[in-house]
């Protein structure tokens, strides 16, 4: 693990400049995404901050739903947290998305156009969990296979590399798909959502929220899937 290193007297924390690394080739590759299709997105800085602000809120939020009361009381008043870690996946994600339908709404603009940010979305989650190994959170559960890391003083499976993999490979295909002009959200909602939910099974972390044998991300994947089912059978096939 490398949760922190050195750089000229500096230290320097690995999983903020991670994350801030992300942002900034994100910022990037969206302008060049929008350029290859032409899309009609205007002021993109603007919504790249709303959504920057609003992701970073959701998954602080829910996070926080996840916590007990009196964990709670001291986080909001930690500037660690509100600076540093405690994130979670699904509320960054639907905090955005949610944004972005109100702004296509505002913009009139339709939404199937910001189908460009989710292949960036996801291969950032890739780094972004290779990111979670380094700083030595979202750990896996016990495990004695070859390729086990020593995390928290056991030997464990490297859950946030086995999902960092699958992401890479989940990004490469919805780009190619974006590059098709082929429908993107729900194939990734319930991909990712079906990946999230196996994965959990091999986490360690129990901070994240347990409801017996299930965790709050499988919930959430359970329900992502489901309302995915739902939308296709009934409105799109209304629409058709």
């Amino acid at each position: 693990m490398l949760p922190s290193f050195n750089l000229g007297g500096f230290q320097i924390f690995t999983y903020p400049l991670i994350l801030g690394i992300i942002w900034g080739l994100s910022f990037k590759v969206g302008i060049k995404l929008i350029e290859i299709k032409n899309l009609p997105i205007t002021n993109f800085k603007t919504y790249f901050l709303g959504v920057f602000f609003t992701a970073w809120l959701g998954a602080k939020g829910l996070f926080l739903l996840t916590l007990d009361q009196s964990l709670v009381e001291r986080a909001i008043v930690s500037s660690h947290f509100w600076l540093g870690g405690g994130l979670v996946f699904y509320g960054g994600l639907f905090g955005g998305f949610f944004f972005s339908v109100l702004y296509s709404h505002q913009k009139k603009t339709n939404f199937s156009h910001f189908n460009f940010t989710i292949p960036i979305l996801v291969f950032g989650h890739a780094l972004g969990r290779i990111g979670c190994f380094l700083a030595g959170c979202c750990y896996g559960s016990f495990c004695e296979l070859p390729w086990a890391v020593n995390i928290q003083g056991y030997l464990r499976h490297p859950v946030q590399l086995y999902e960092s993999f699958f992401l890479f490979i989940l990004g490469y295909i919805l780009l190619k798909r974006f590059l098709r002009n082929k429908p993107l959200i729900i194939f990734y909602l319930c991909s990712y959502s079906l990946l999230r939910f196996c994965l959990e099974f091999f986490r360690g972390d129990e901070i994240r929220g347990l409801f017996g044998l299930i965790s709050t991300s499988q919930i959430v994947s359970i329900f992502t899937i489901v309302c995915c089912i739902v939308y296709k059978r009934f409105y799109i096939a209304k629409s058709v």
